[in-house]
């Protein structure tokens, strides 16, 4: 064994001695008024055992770079339980009467075999899955689908169950609900009639998922999600605030719990795996806080030809679905939409502030040079996009640094809250500062390049030459 191998699999060990001293007869455990918990057969273990997971991850995968960034907390505890089962296997294979704790029978074959197998799960667990959000957040009337960025809205159809698995996991209020059904699964028909009217949000993401975890894969799927909802978002507030023919995306206010997830209906997530493909399973989502809008945007074809026409939709997807292609502006892009989704969903006006200035910042600030300061450089660039002639953008200008750059710097550096009317009016303004912005950036995409690149130069030089006009 090489160096490194031989490290790791030390840590291993060492880790899965640990554990299995928590795992045995009542008798053996160490209790110390923790709760037990039944591990298999006679067999438990105390609460400690439930730090298995993040110990996985901590002190052995993220050591391995391969897994650091794409195998998470919830994917590590699926993993450390399949782990310890399998390796309890073997023991449990050659040993009739198990009256200590584990550890006390484990064998170095049974270390090496949970060694191999930790990275053979994984290994094989790492494909192209598809990701599904059933939701009541969108409505298509008359628009069978619609693209945005790198994921795919559909009306739950006929068309749409025809590509659905035979057996699609019932969503159940509780554990006993589920333990009384007499059936796990429904069919595509059944699975039709129940949500007839709803949407589904299709994307395919390549990663690690064991099982039914909220996986990096889960994850990544529920980044782009947001993300629609962030350039819908984005859409509804420009075409209902320009001056000229102005439009207005129909919304509806959608009532919320004050537990689980943020939405009167249960947002459903479902993952599809080709080497299961009978199966759509449900995404094990109880421990995630999952803040979604309290938005319904219905999309009709009229609305769609505007956001298509006035608000880029086909940059929007080209940019979204290359993005290392666009490199840093989409990254400028992407950031600033996460924190502009932030500002959706903050229930508090001042963190909502919070999250928009640093979408602002994140987006429109170009590396000023030392004879310029951050906010004249942002109220520069910001008057340029929404401003024309010189005496309009130096109002503007000036208007942005007194109000709204002065807002910033009184809650950042003051703890100011969110208190007035003109607070409110400049959040507004701010908000507004945001999507002209986007908006903006996406369909100039193209002028923003250097040396062949998307970078931030270019977006520092544009403005630049616009400034000596």
């Amino acid at each position: 064994m090489n160096s490194p191998e031989r490290i790791s699999r030390e840590h291993f060990e060492s880790l899965i001695k640990g554990f299995f001293k928590l795992i045995g007869p009542k008798s053996k455990i160490s209790s110390k008024g923790l709760m037990f918990y039944k591990f298999e057969d006679d067999l438990y273990f105390n609460e400690y055992y439930f730090n298995g997971g993040f110990i996985i991850k901590e002190f052995f995968l993220d050591d391995i770079s391969k897994y650091k960034s794409g195998v998470n907390i919830s994917t590590s505890y699926e993993l450390f339980t399949y782990i310890c089962k399998i390796i309890y296997n073997k023991i449990k294979s050659r040993v009739d009467v198990i009256d200590d704790t584990l550890d006390v029978y484990l064998e170095k074959e049974d270390i090496d075999y949970g060694y191999s197998e930790i990275f053979k799960k994984l290994d094989e667990s790492n494909r192209i899955y598809k990701v599904y959000l059933l939701s009541n957040l969108i409505s298509l009337r008359n628009v069978n689908s619609v693209e945005i960025g790198k994921v795919t809205v559909k009306n739950l159809n006929e068309e749409v169950i025809k590509d659905l698995p035979q057996n699609i996991e019932k969503c159940f209020s509780s554990a006993v609900s589920k333990a009384l059904a007499e059936s796990k699964y429904l069919s595509p028909e059944q699975f039709l009639q129940e949500f007839k009217g709803r949407v589904i949000l299709e994307i395919s993401v390549e990663g690690y998922h064991l099982n039914k975890e909220a996986s990096e894969v889960f994850e990544e799927a529920l980044r782009e999600y947001k993300r629609v909802f962030s350039y819908l978002s984005v859409c509804k507030d420009f075409l209902g605030n320009v001056e000229l023919d102005r439009y207005n995306i129909e919304t509806e206010d959608v009532k919320i719990f004050d537990y689980g997830i943020h939405n009167e209906v249960t947002q459903i997530f479902y993952i599809y795996d080709k080497n299961q493909p009978k199966f759509l399973k449900i995404i094990n989502t109880e421990f995630q806080e999952i803040k979604l809008p309290k938005i319904l945007f219905i999309i009709n074809k009229d609305s769609l030809e505007k956001i298509k026409e006035r608000c880029c939709l086909d940059n929007f997807n080209k940019i979204f679905q290359n993005r290392k292609k666009y490199d840093e502006i989409s990254e400028k892009i992407t950031r600033s939409m996460d924190w502009f989704y932030k500002g959706i969903i903050e229930e508090d006006r001042t963190n909502e502030a919070i999250a928009l200035f640093i979408s602002l910042e994140i987006l429109m600030s170009a590396k000023p040079d030392n004879l310029s300061s951050l906010s004249d450089d942002l109220a520069e660039n910001l008057a340029i996009i929404t401003k024309s002639g010189v005496e309009d953008r130096y109002k503007a200008k000036k208007d942005f640094k007194n109000n709204i750059y002065q807002l910033r710097n009184d809650i950042m550096h003051r703890g100011k809250k969110i208190s007035t009317l003109e607070d409110s009016s400049n959040l507004k303004t701010l908000r507004t500062c945001i999507v002209w912005s986007l908006r903006w950036i996406i369909e100039n995409i193209e002028i923003l390049k250097k040396d062949g690149k998307y970078k931030t130069a270019a977006l520092k030089e544009y403005f630049e030459k616009q400034k000596l006009k």
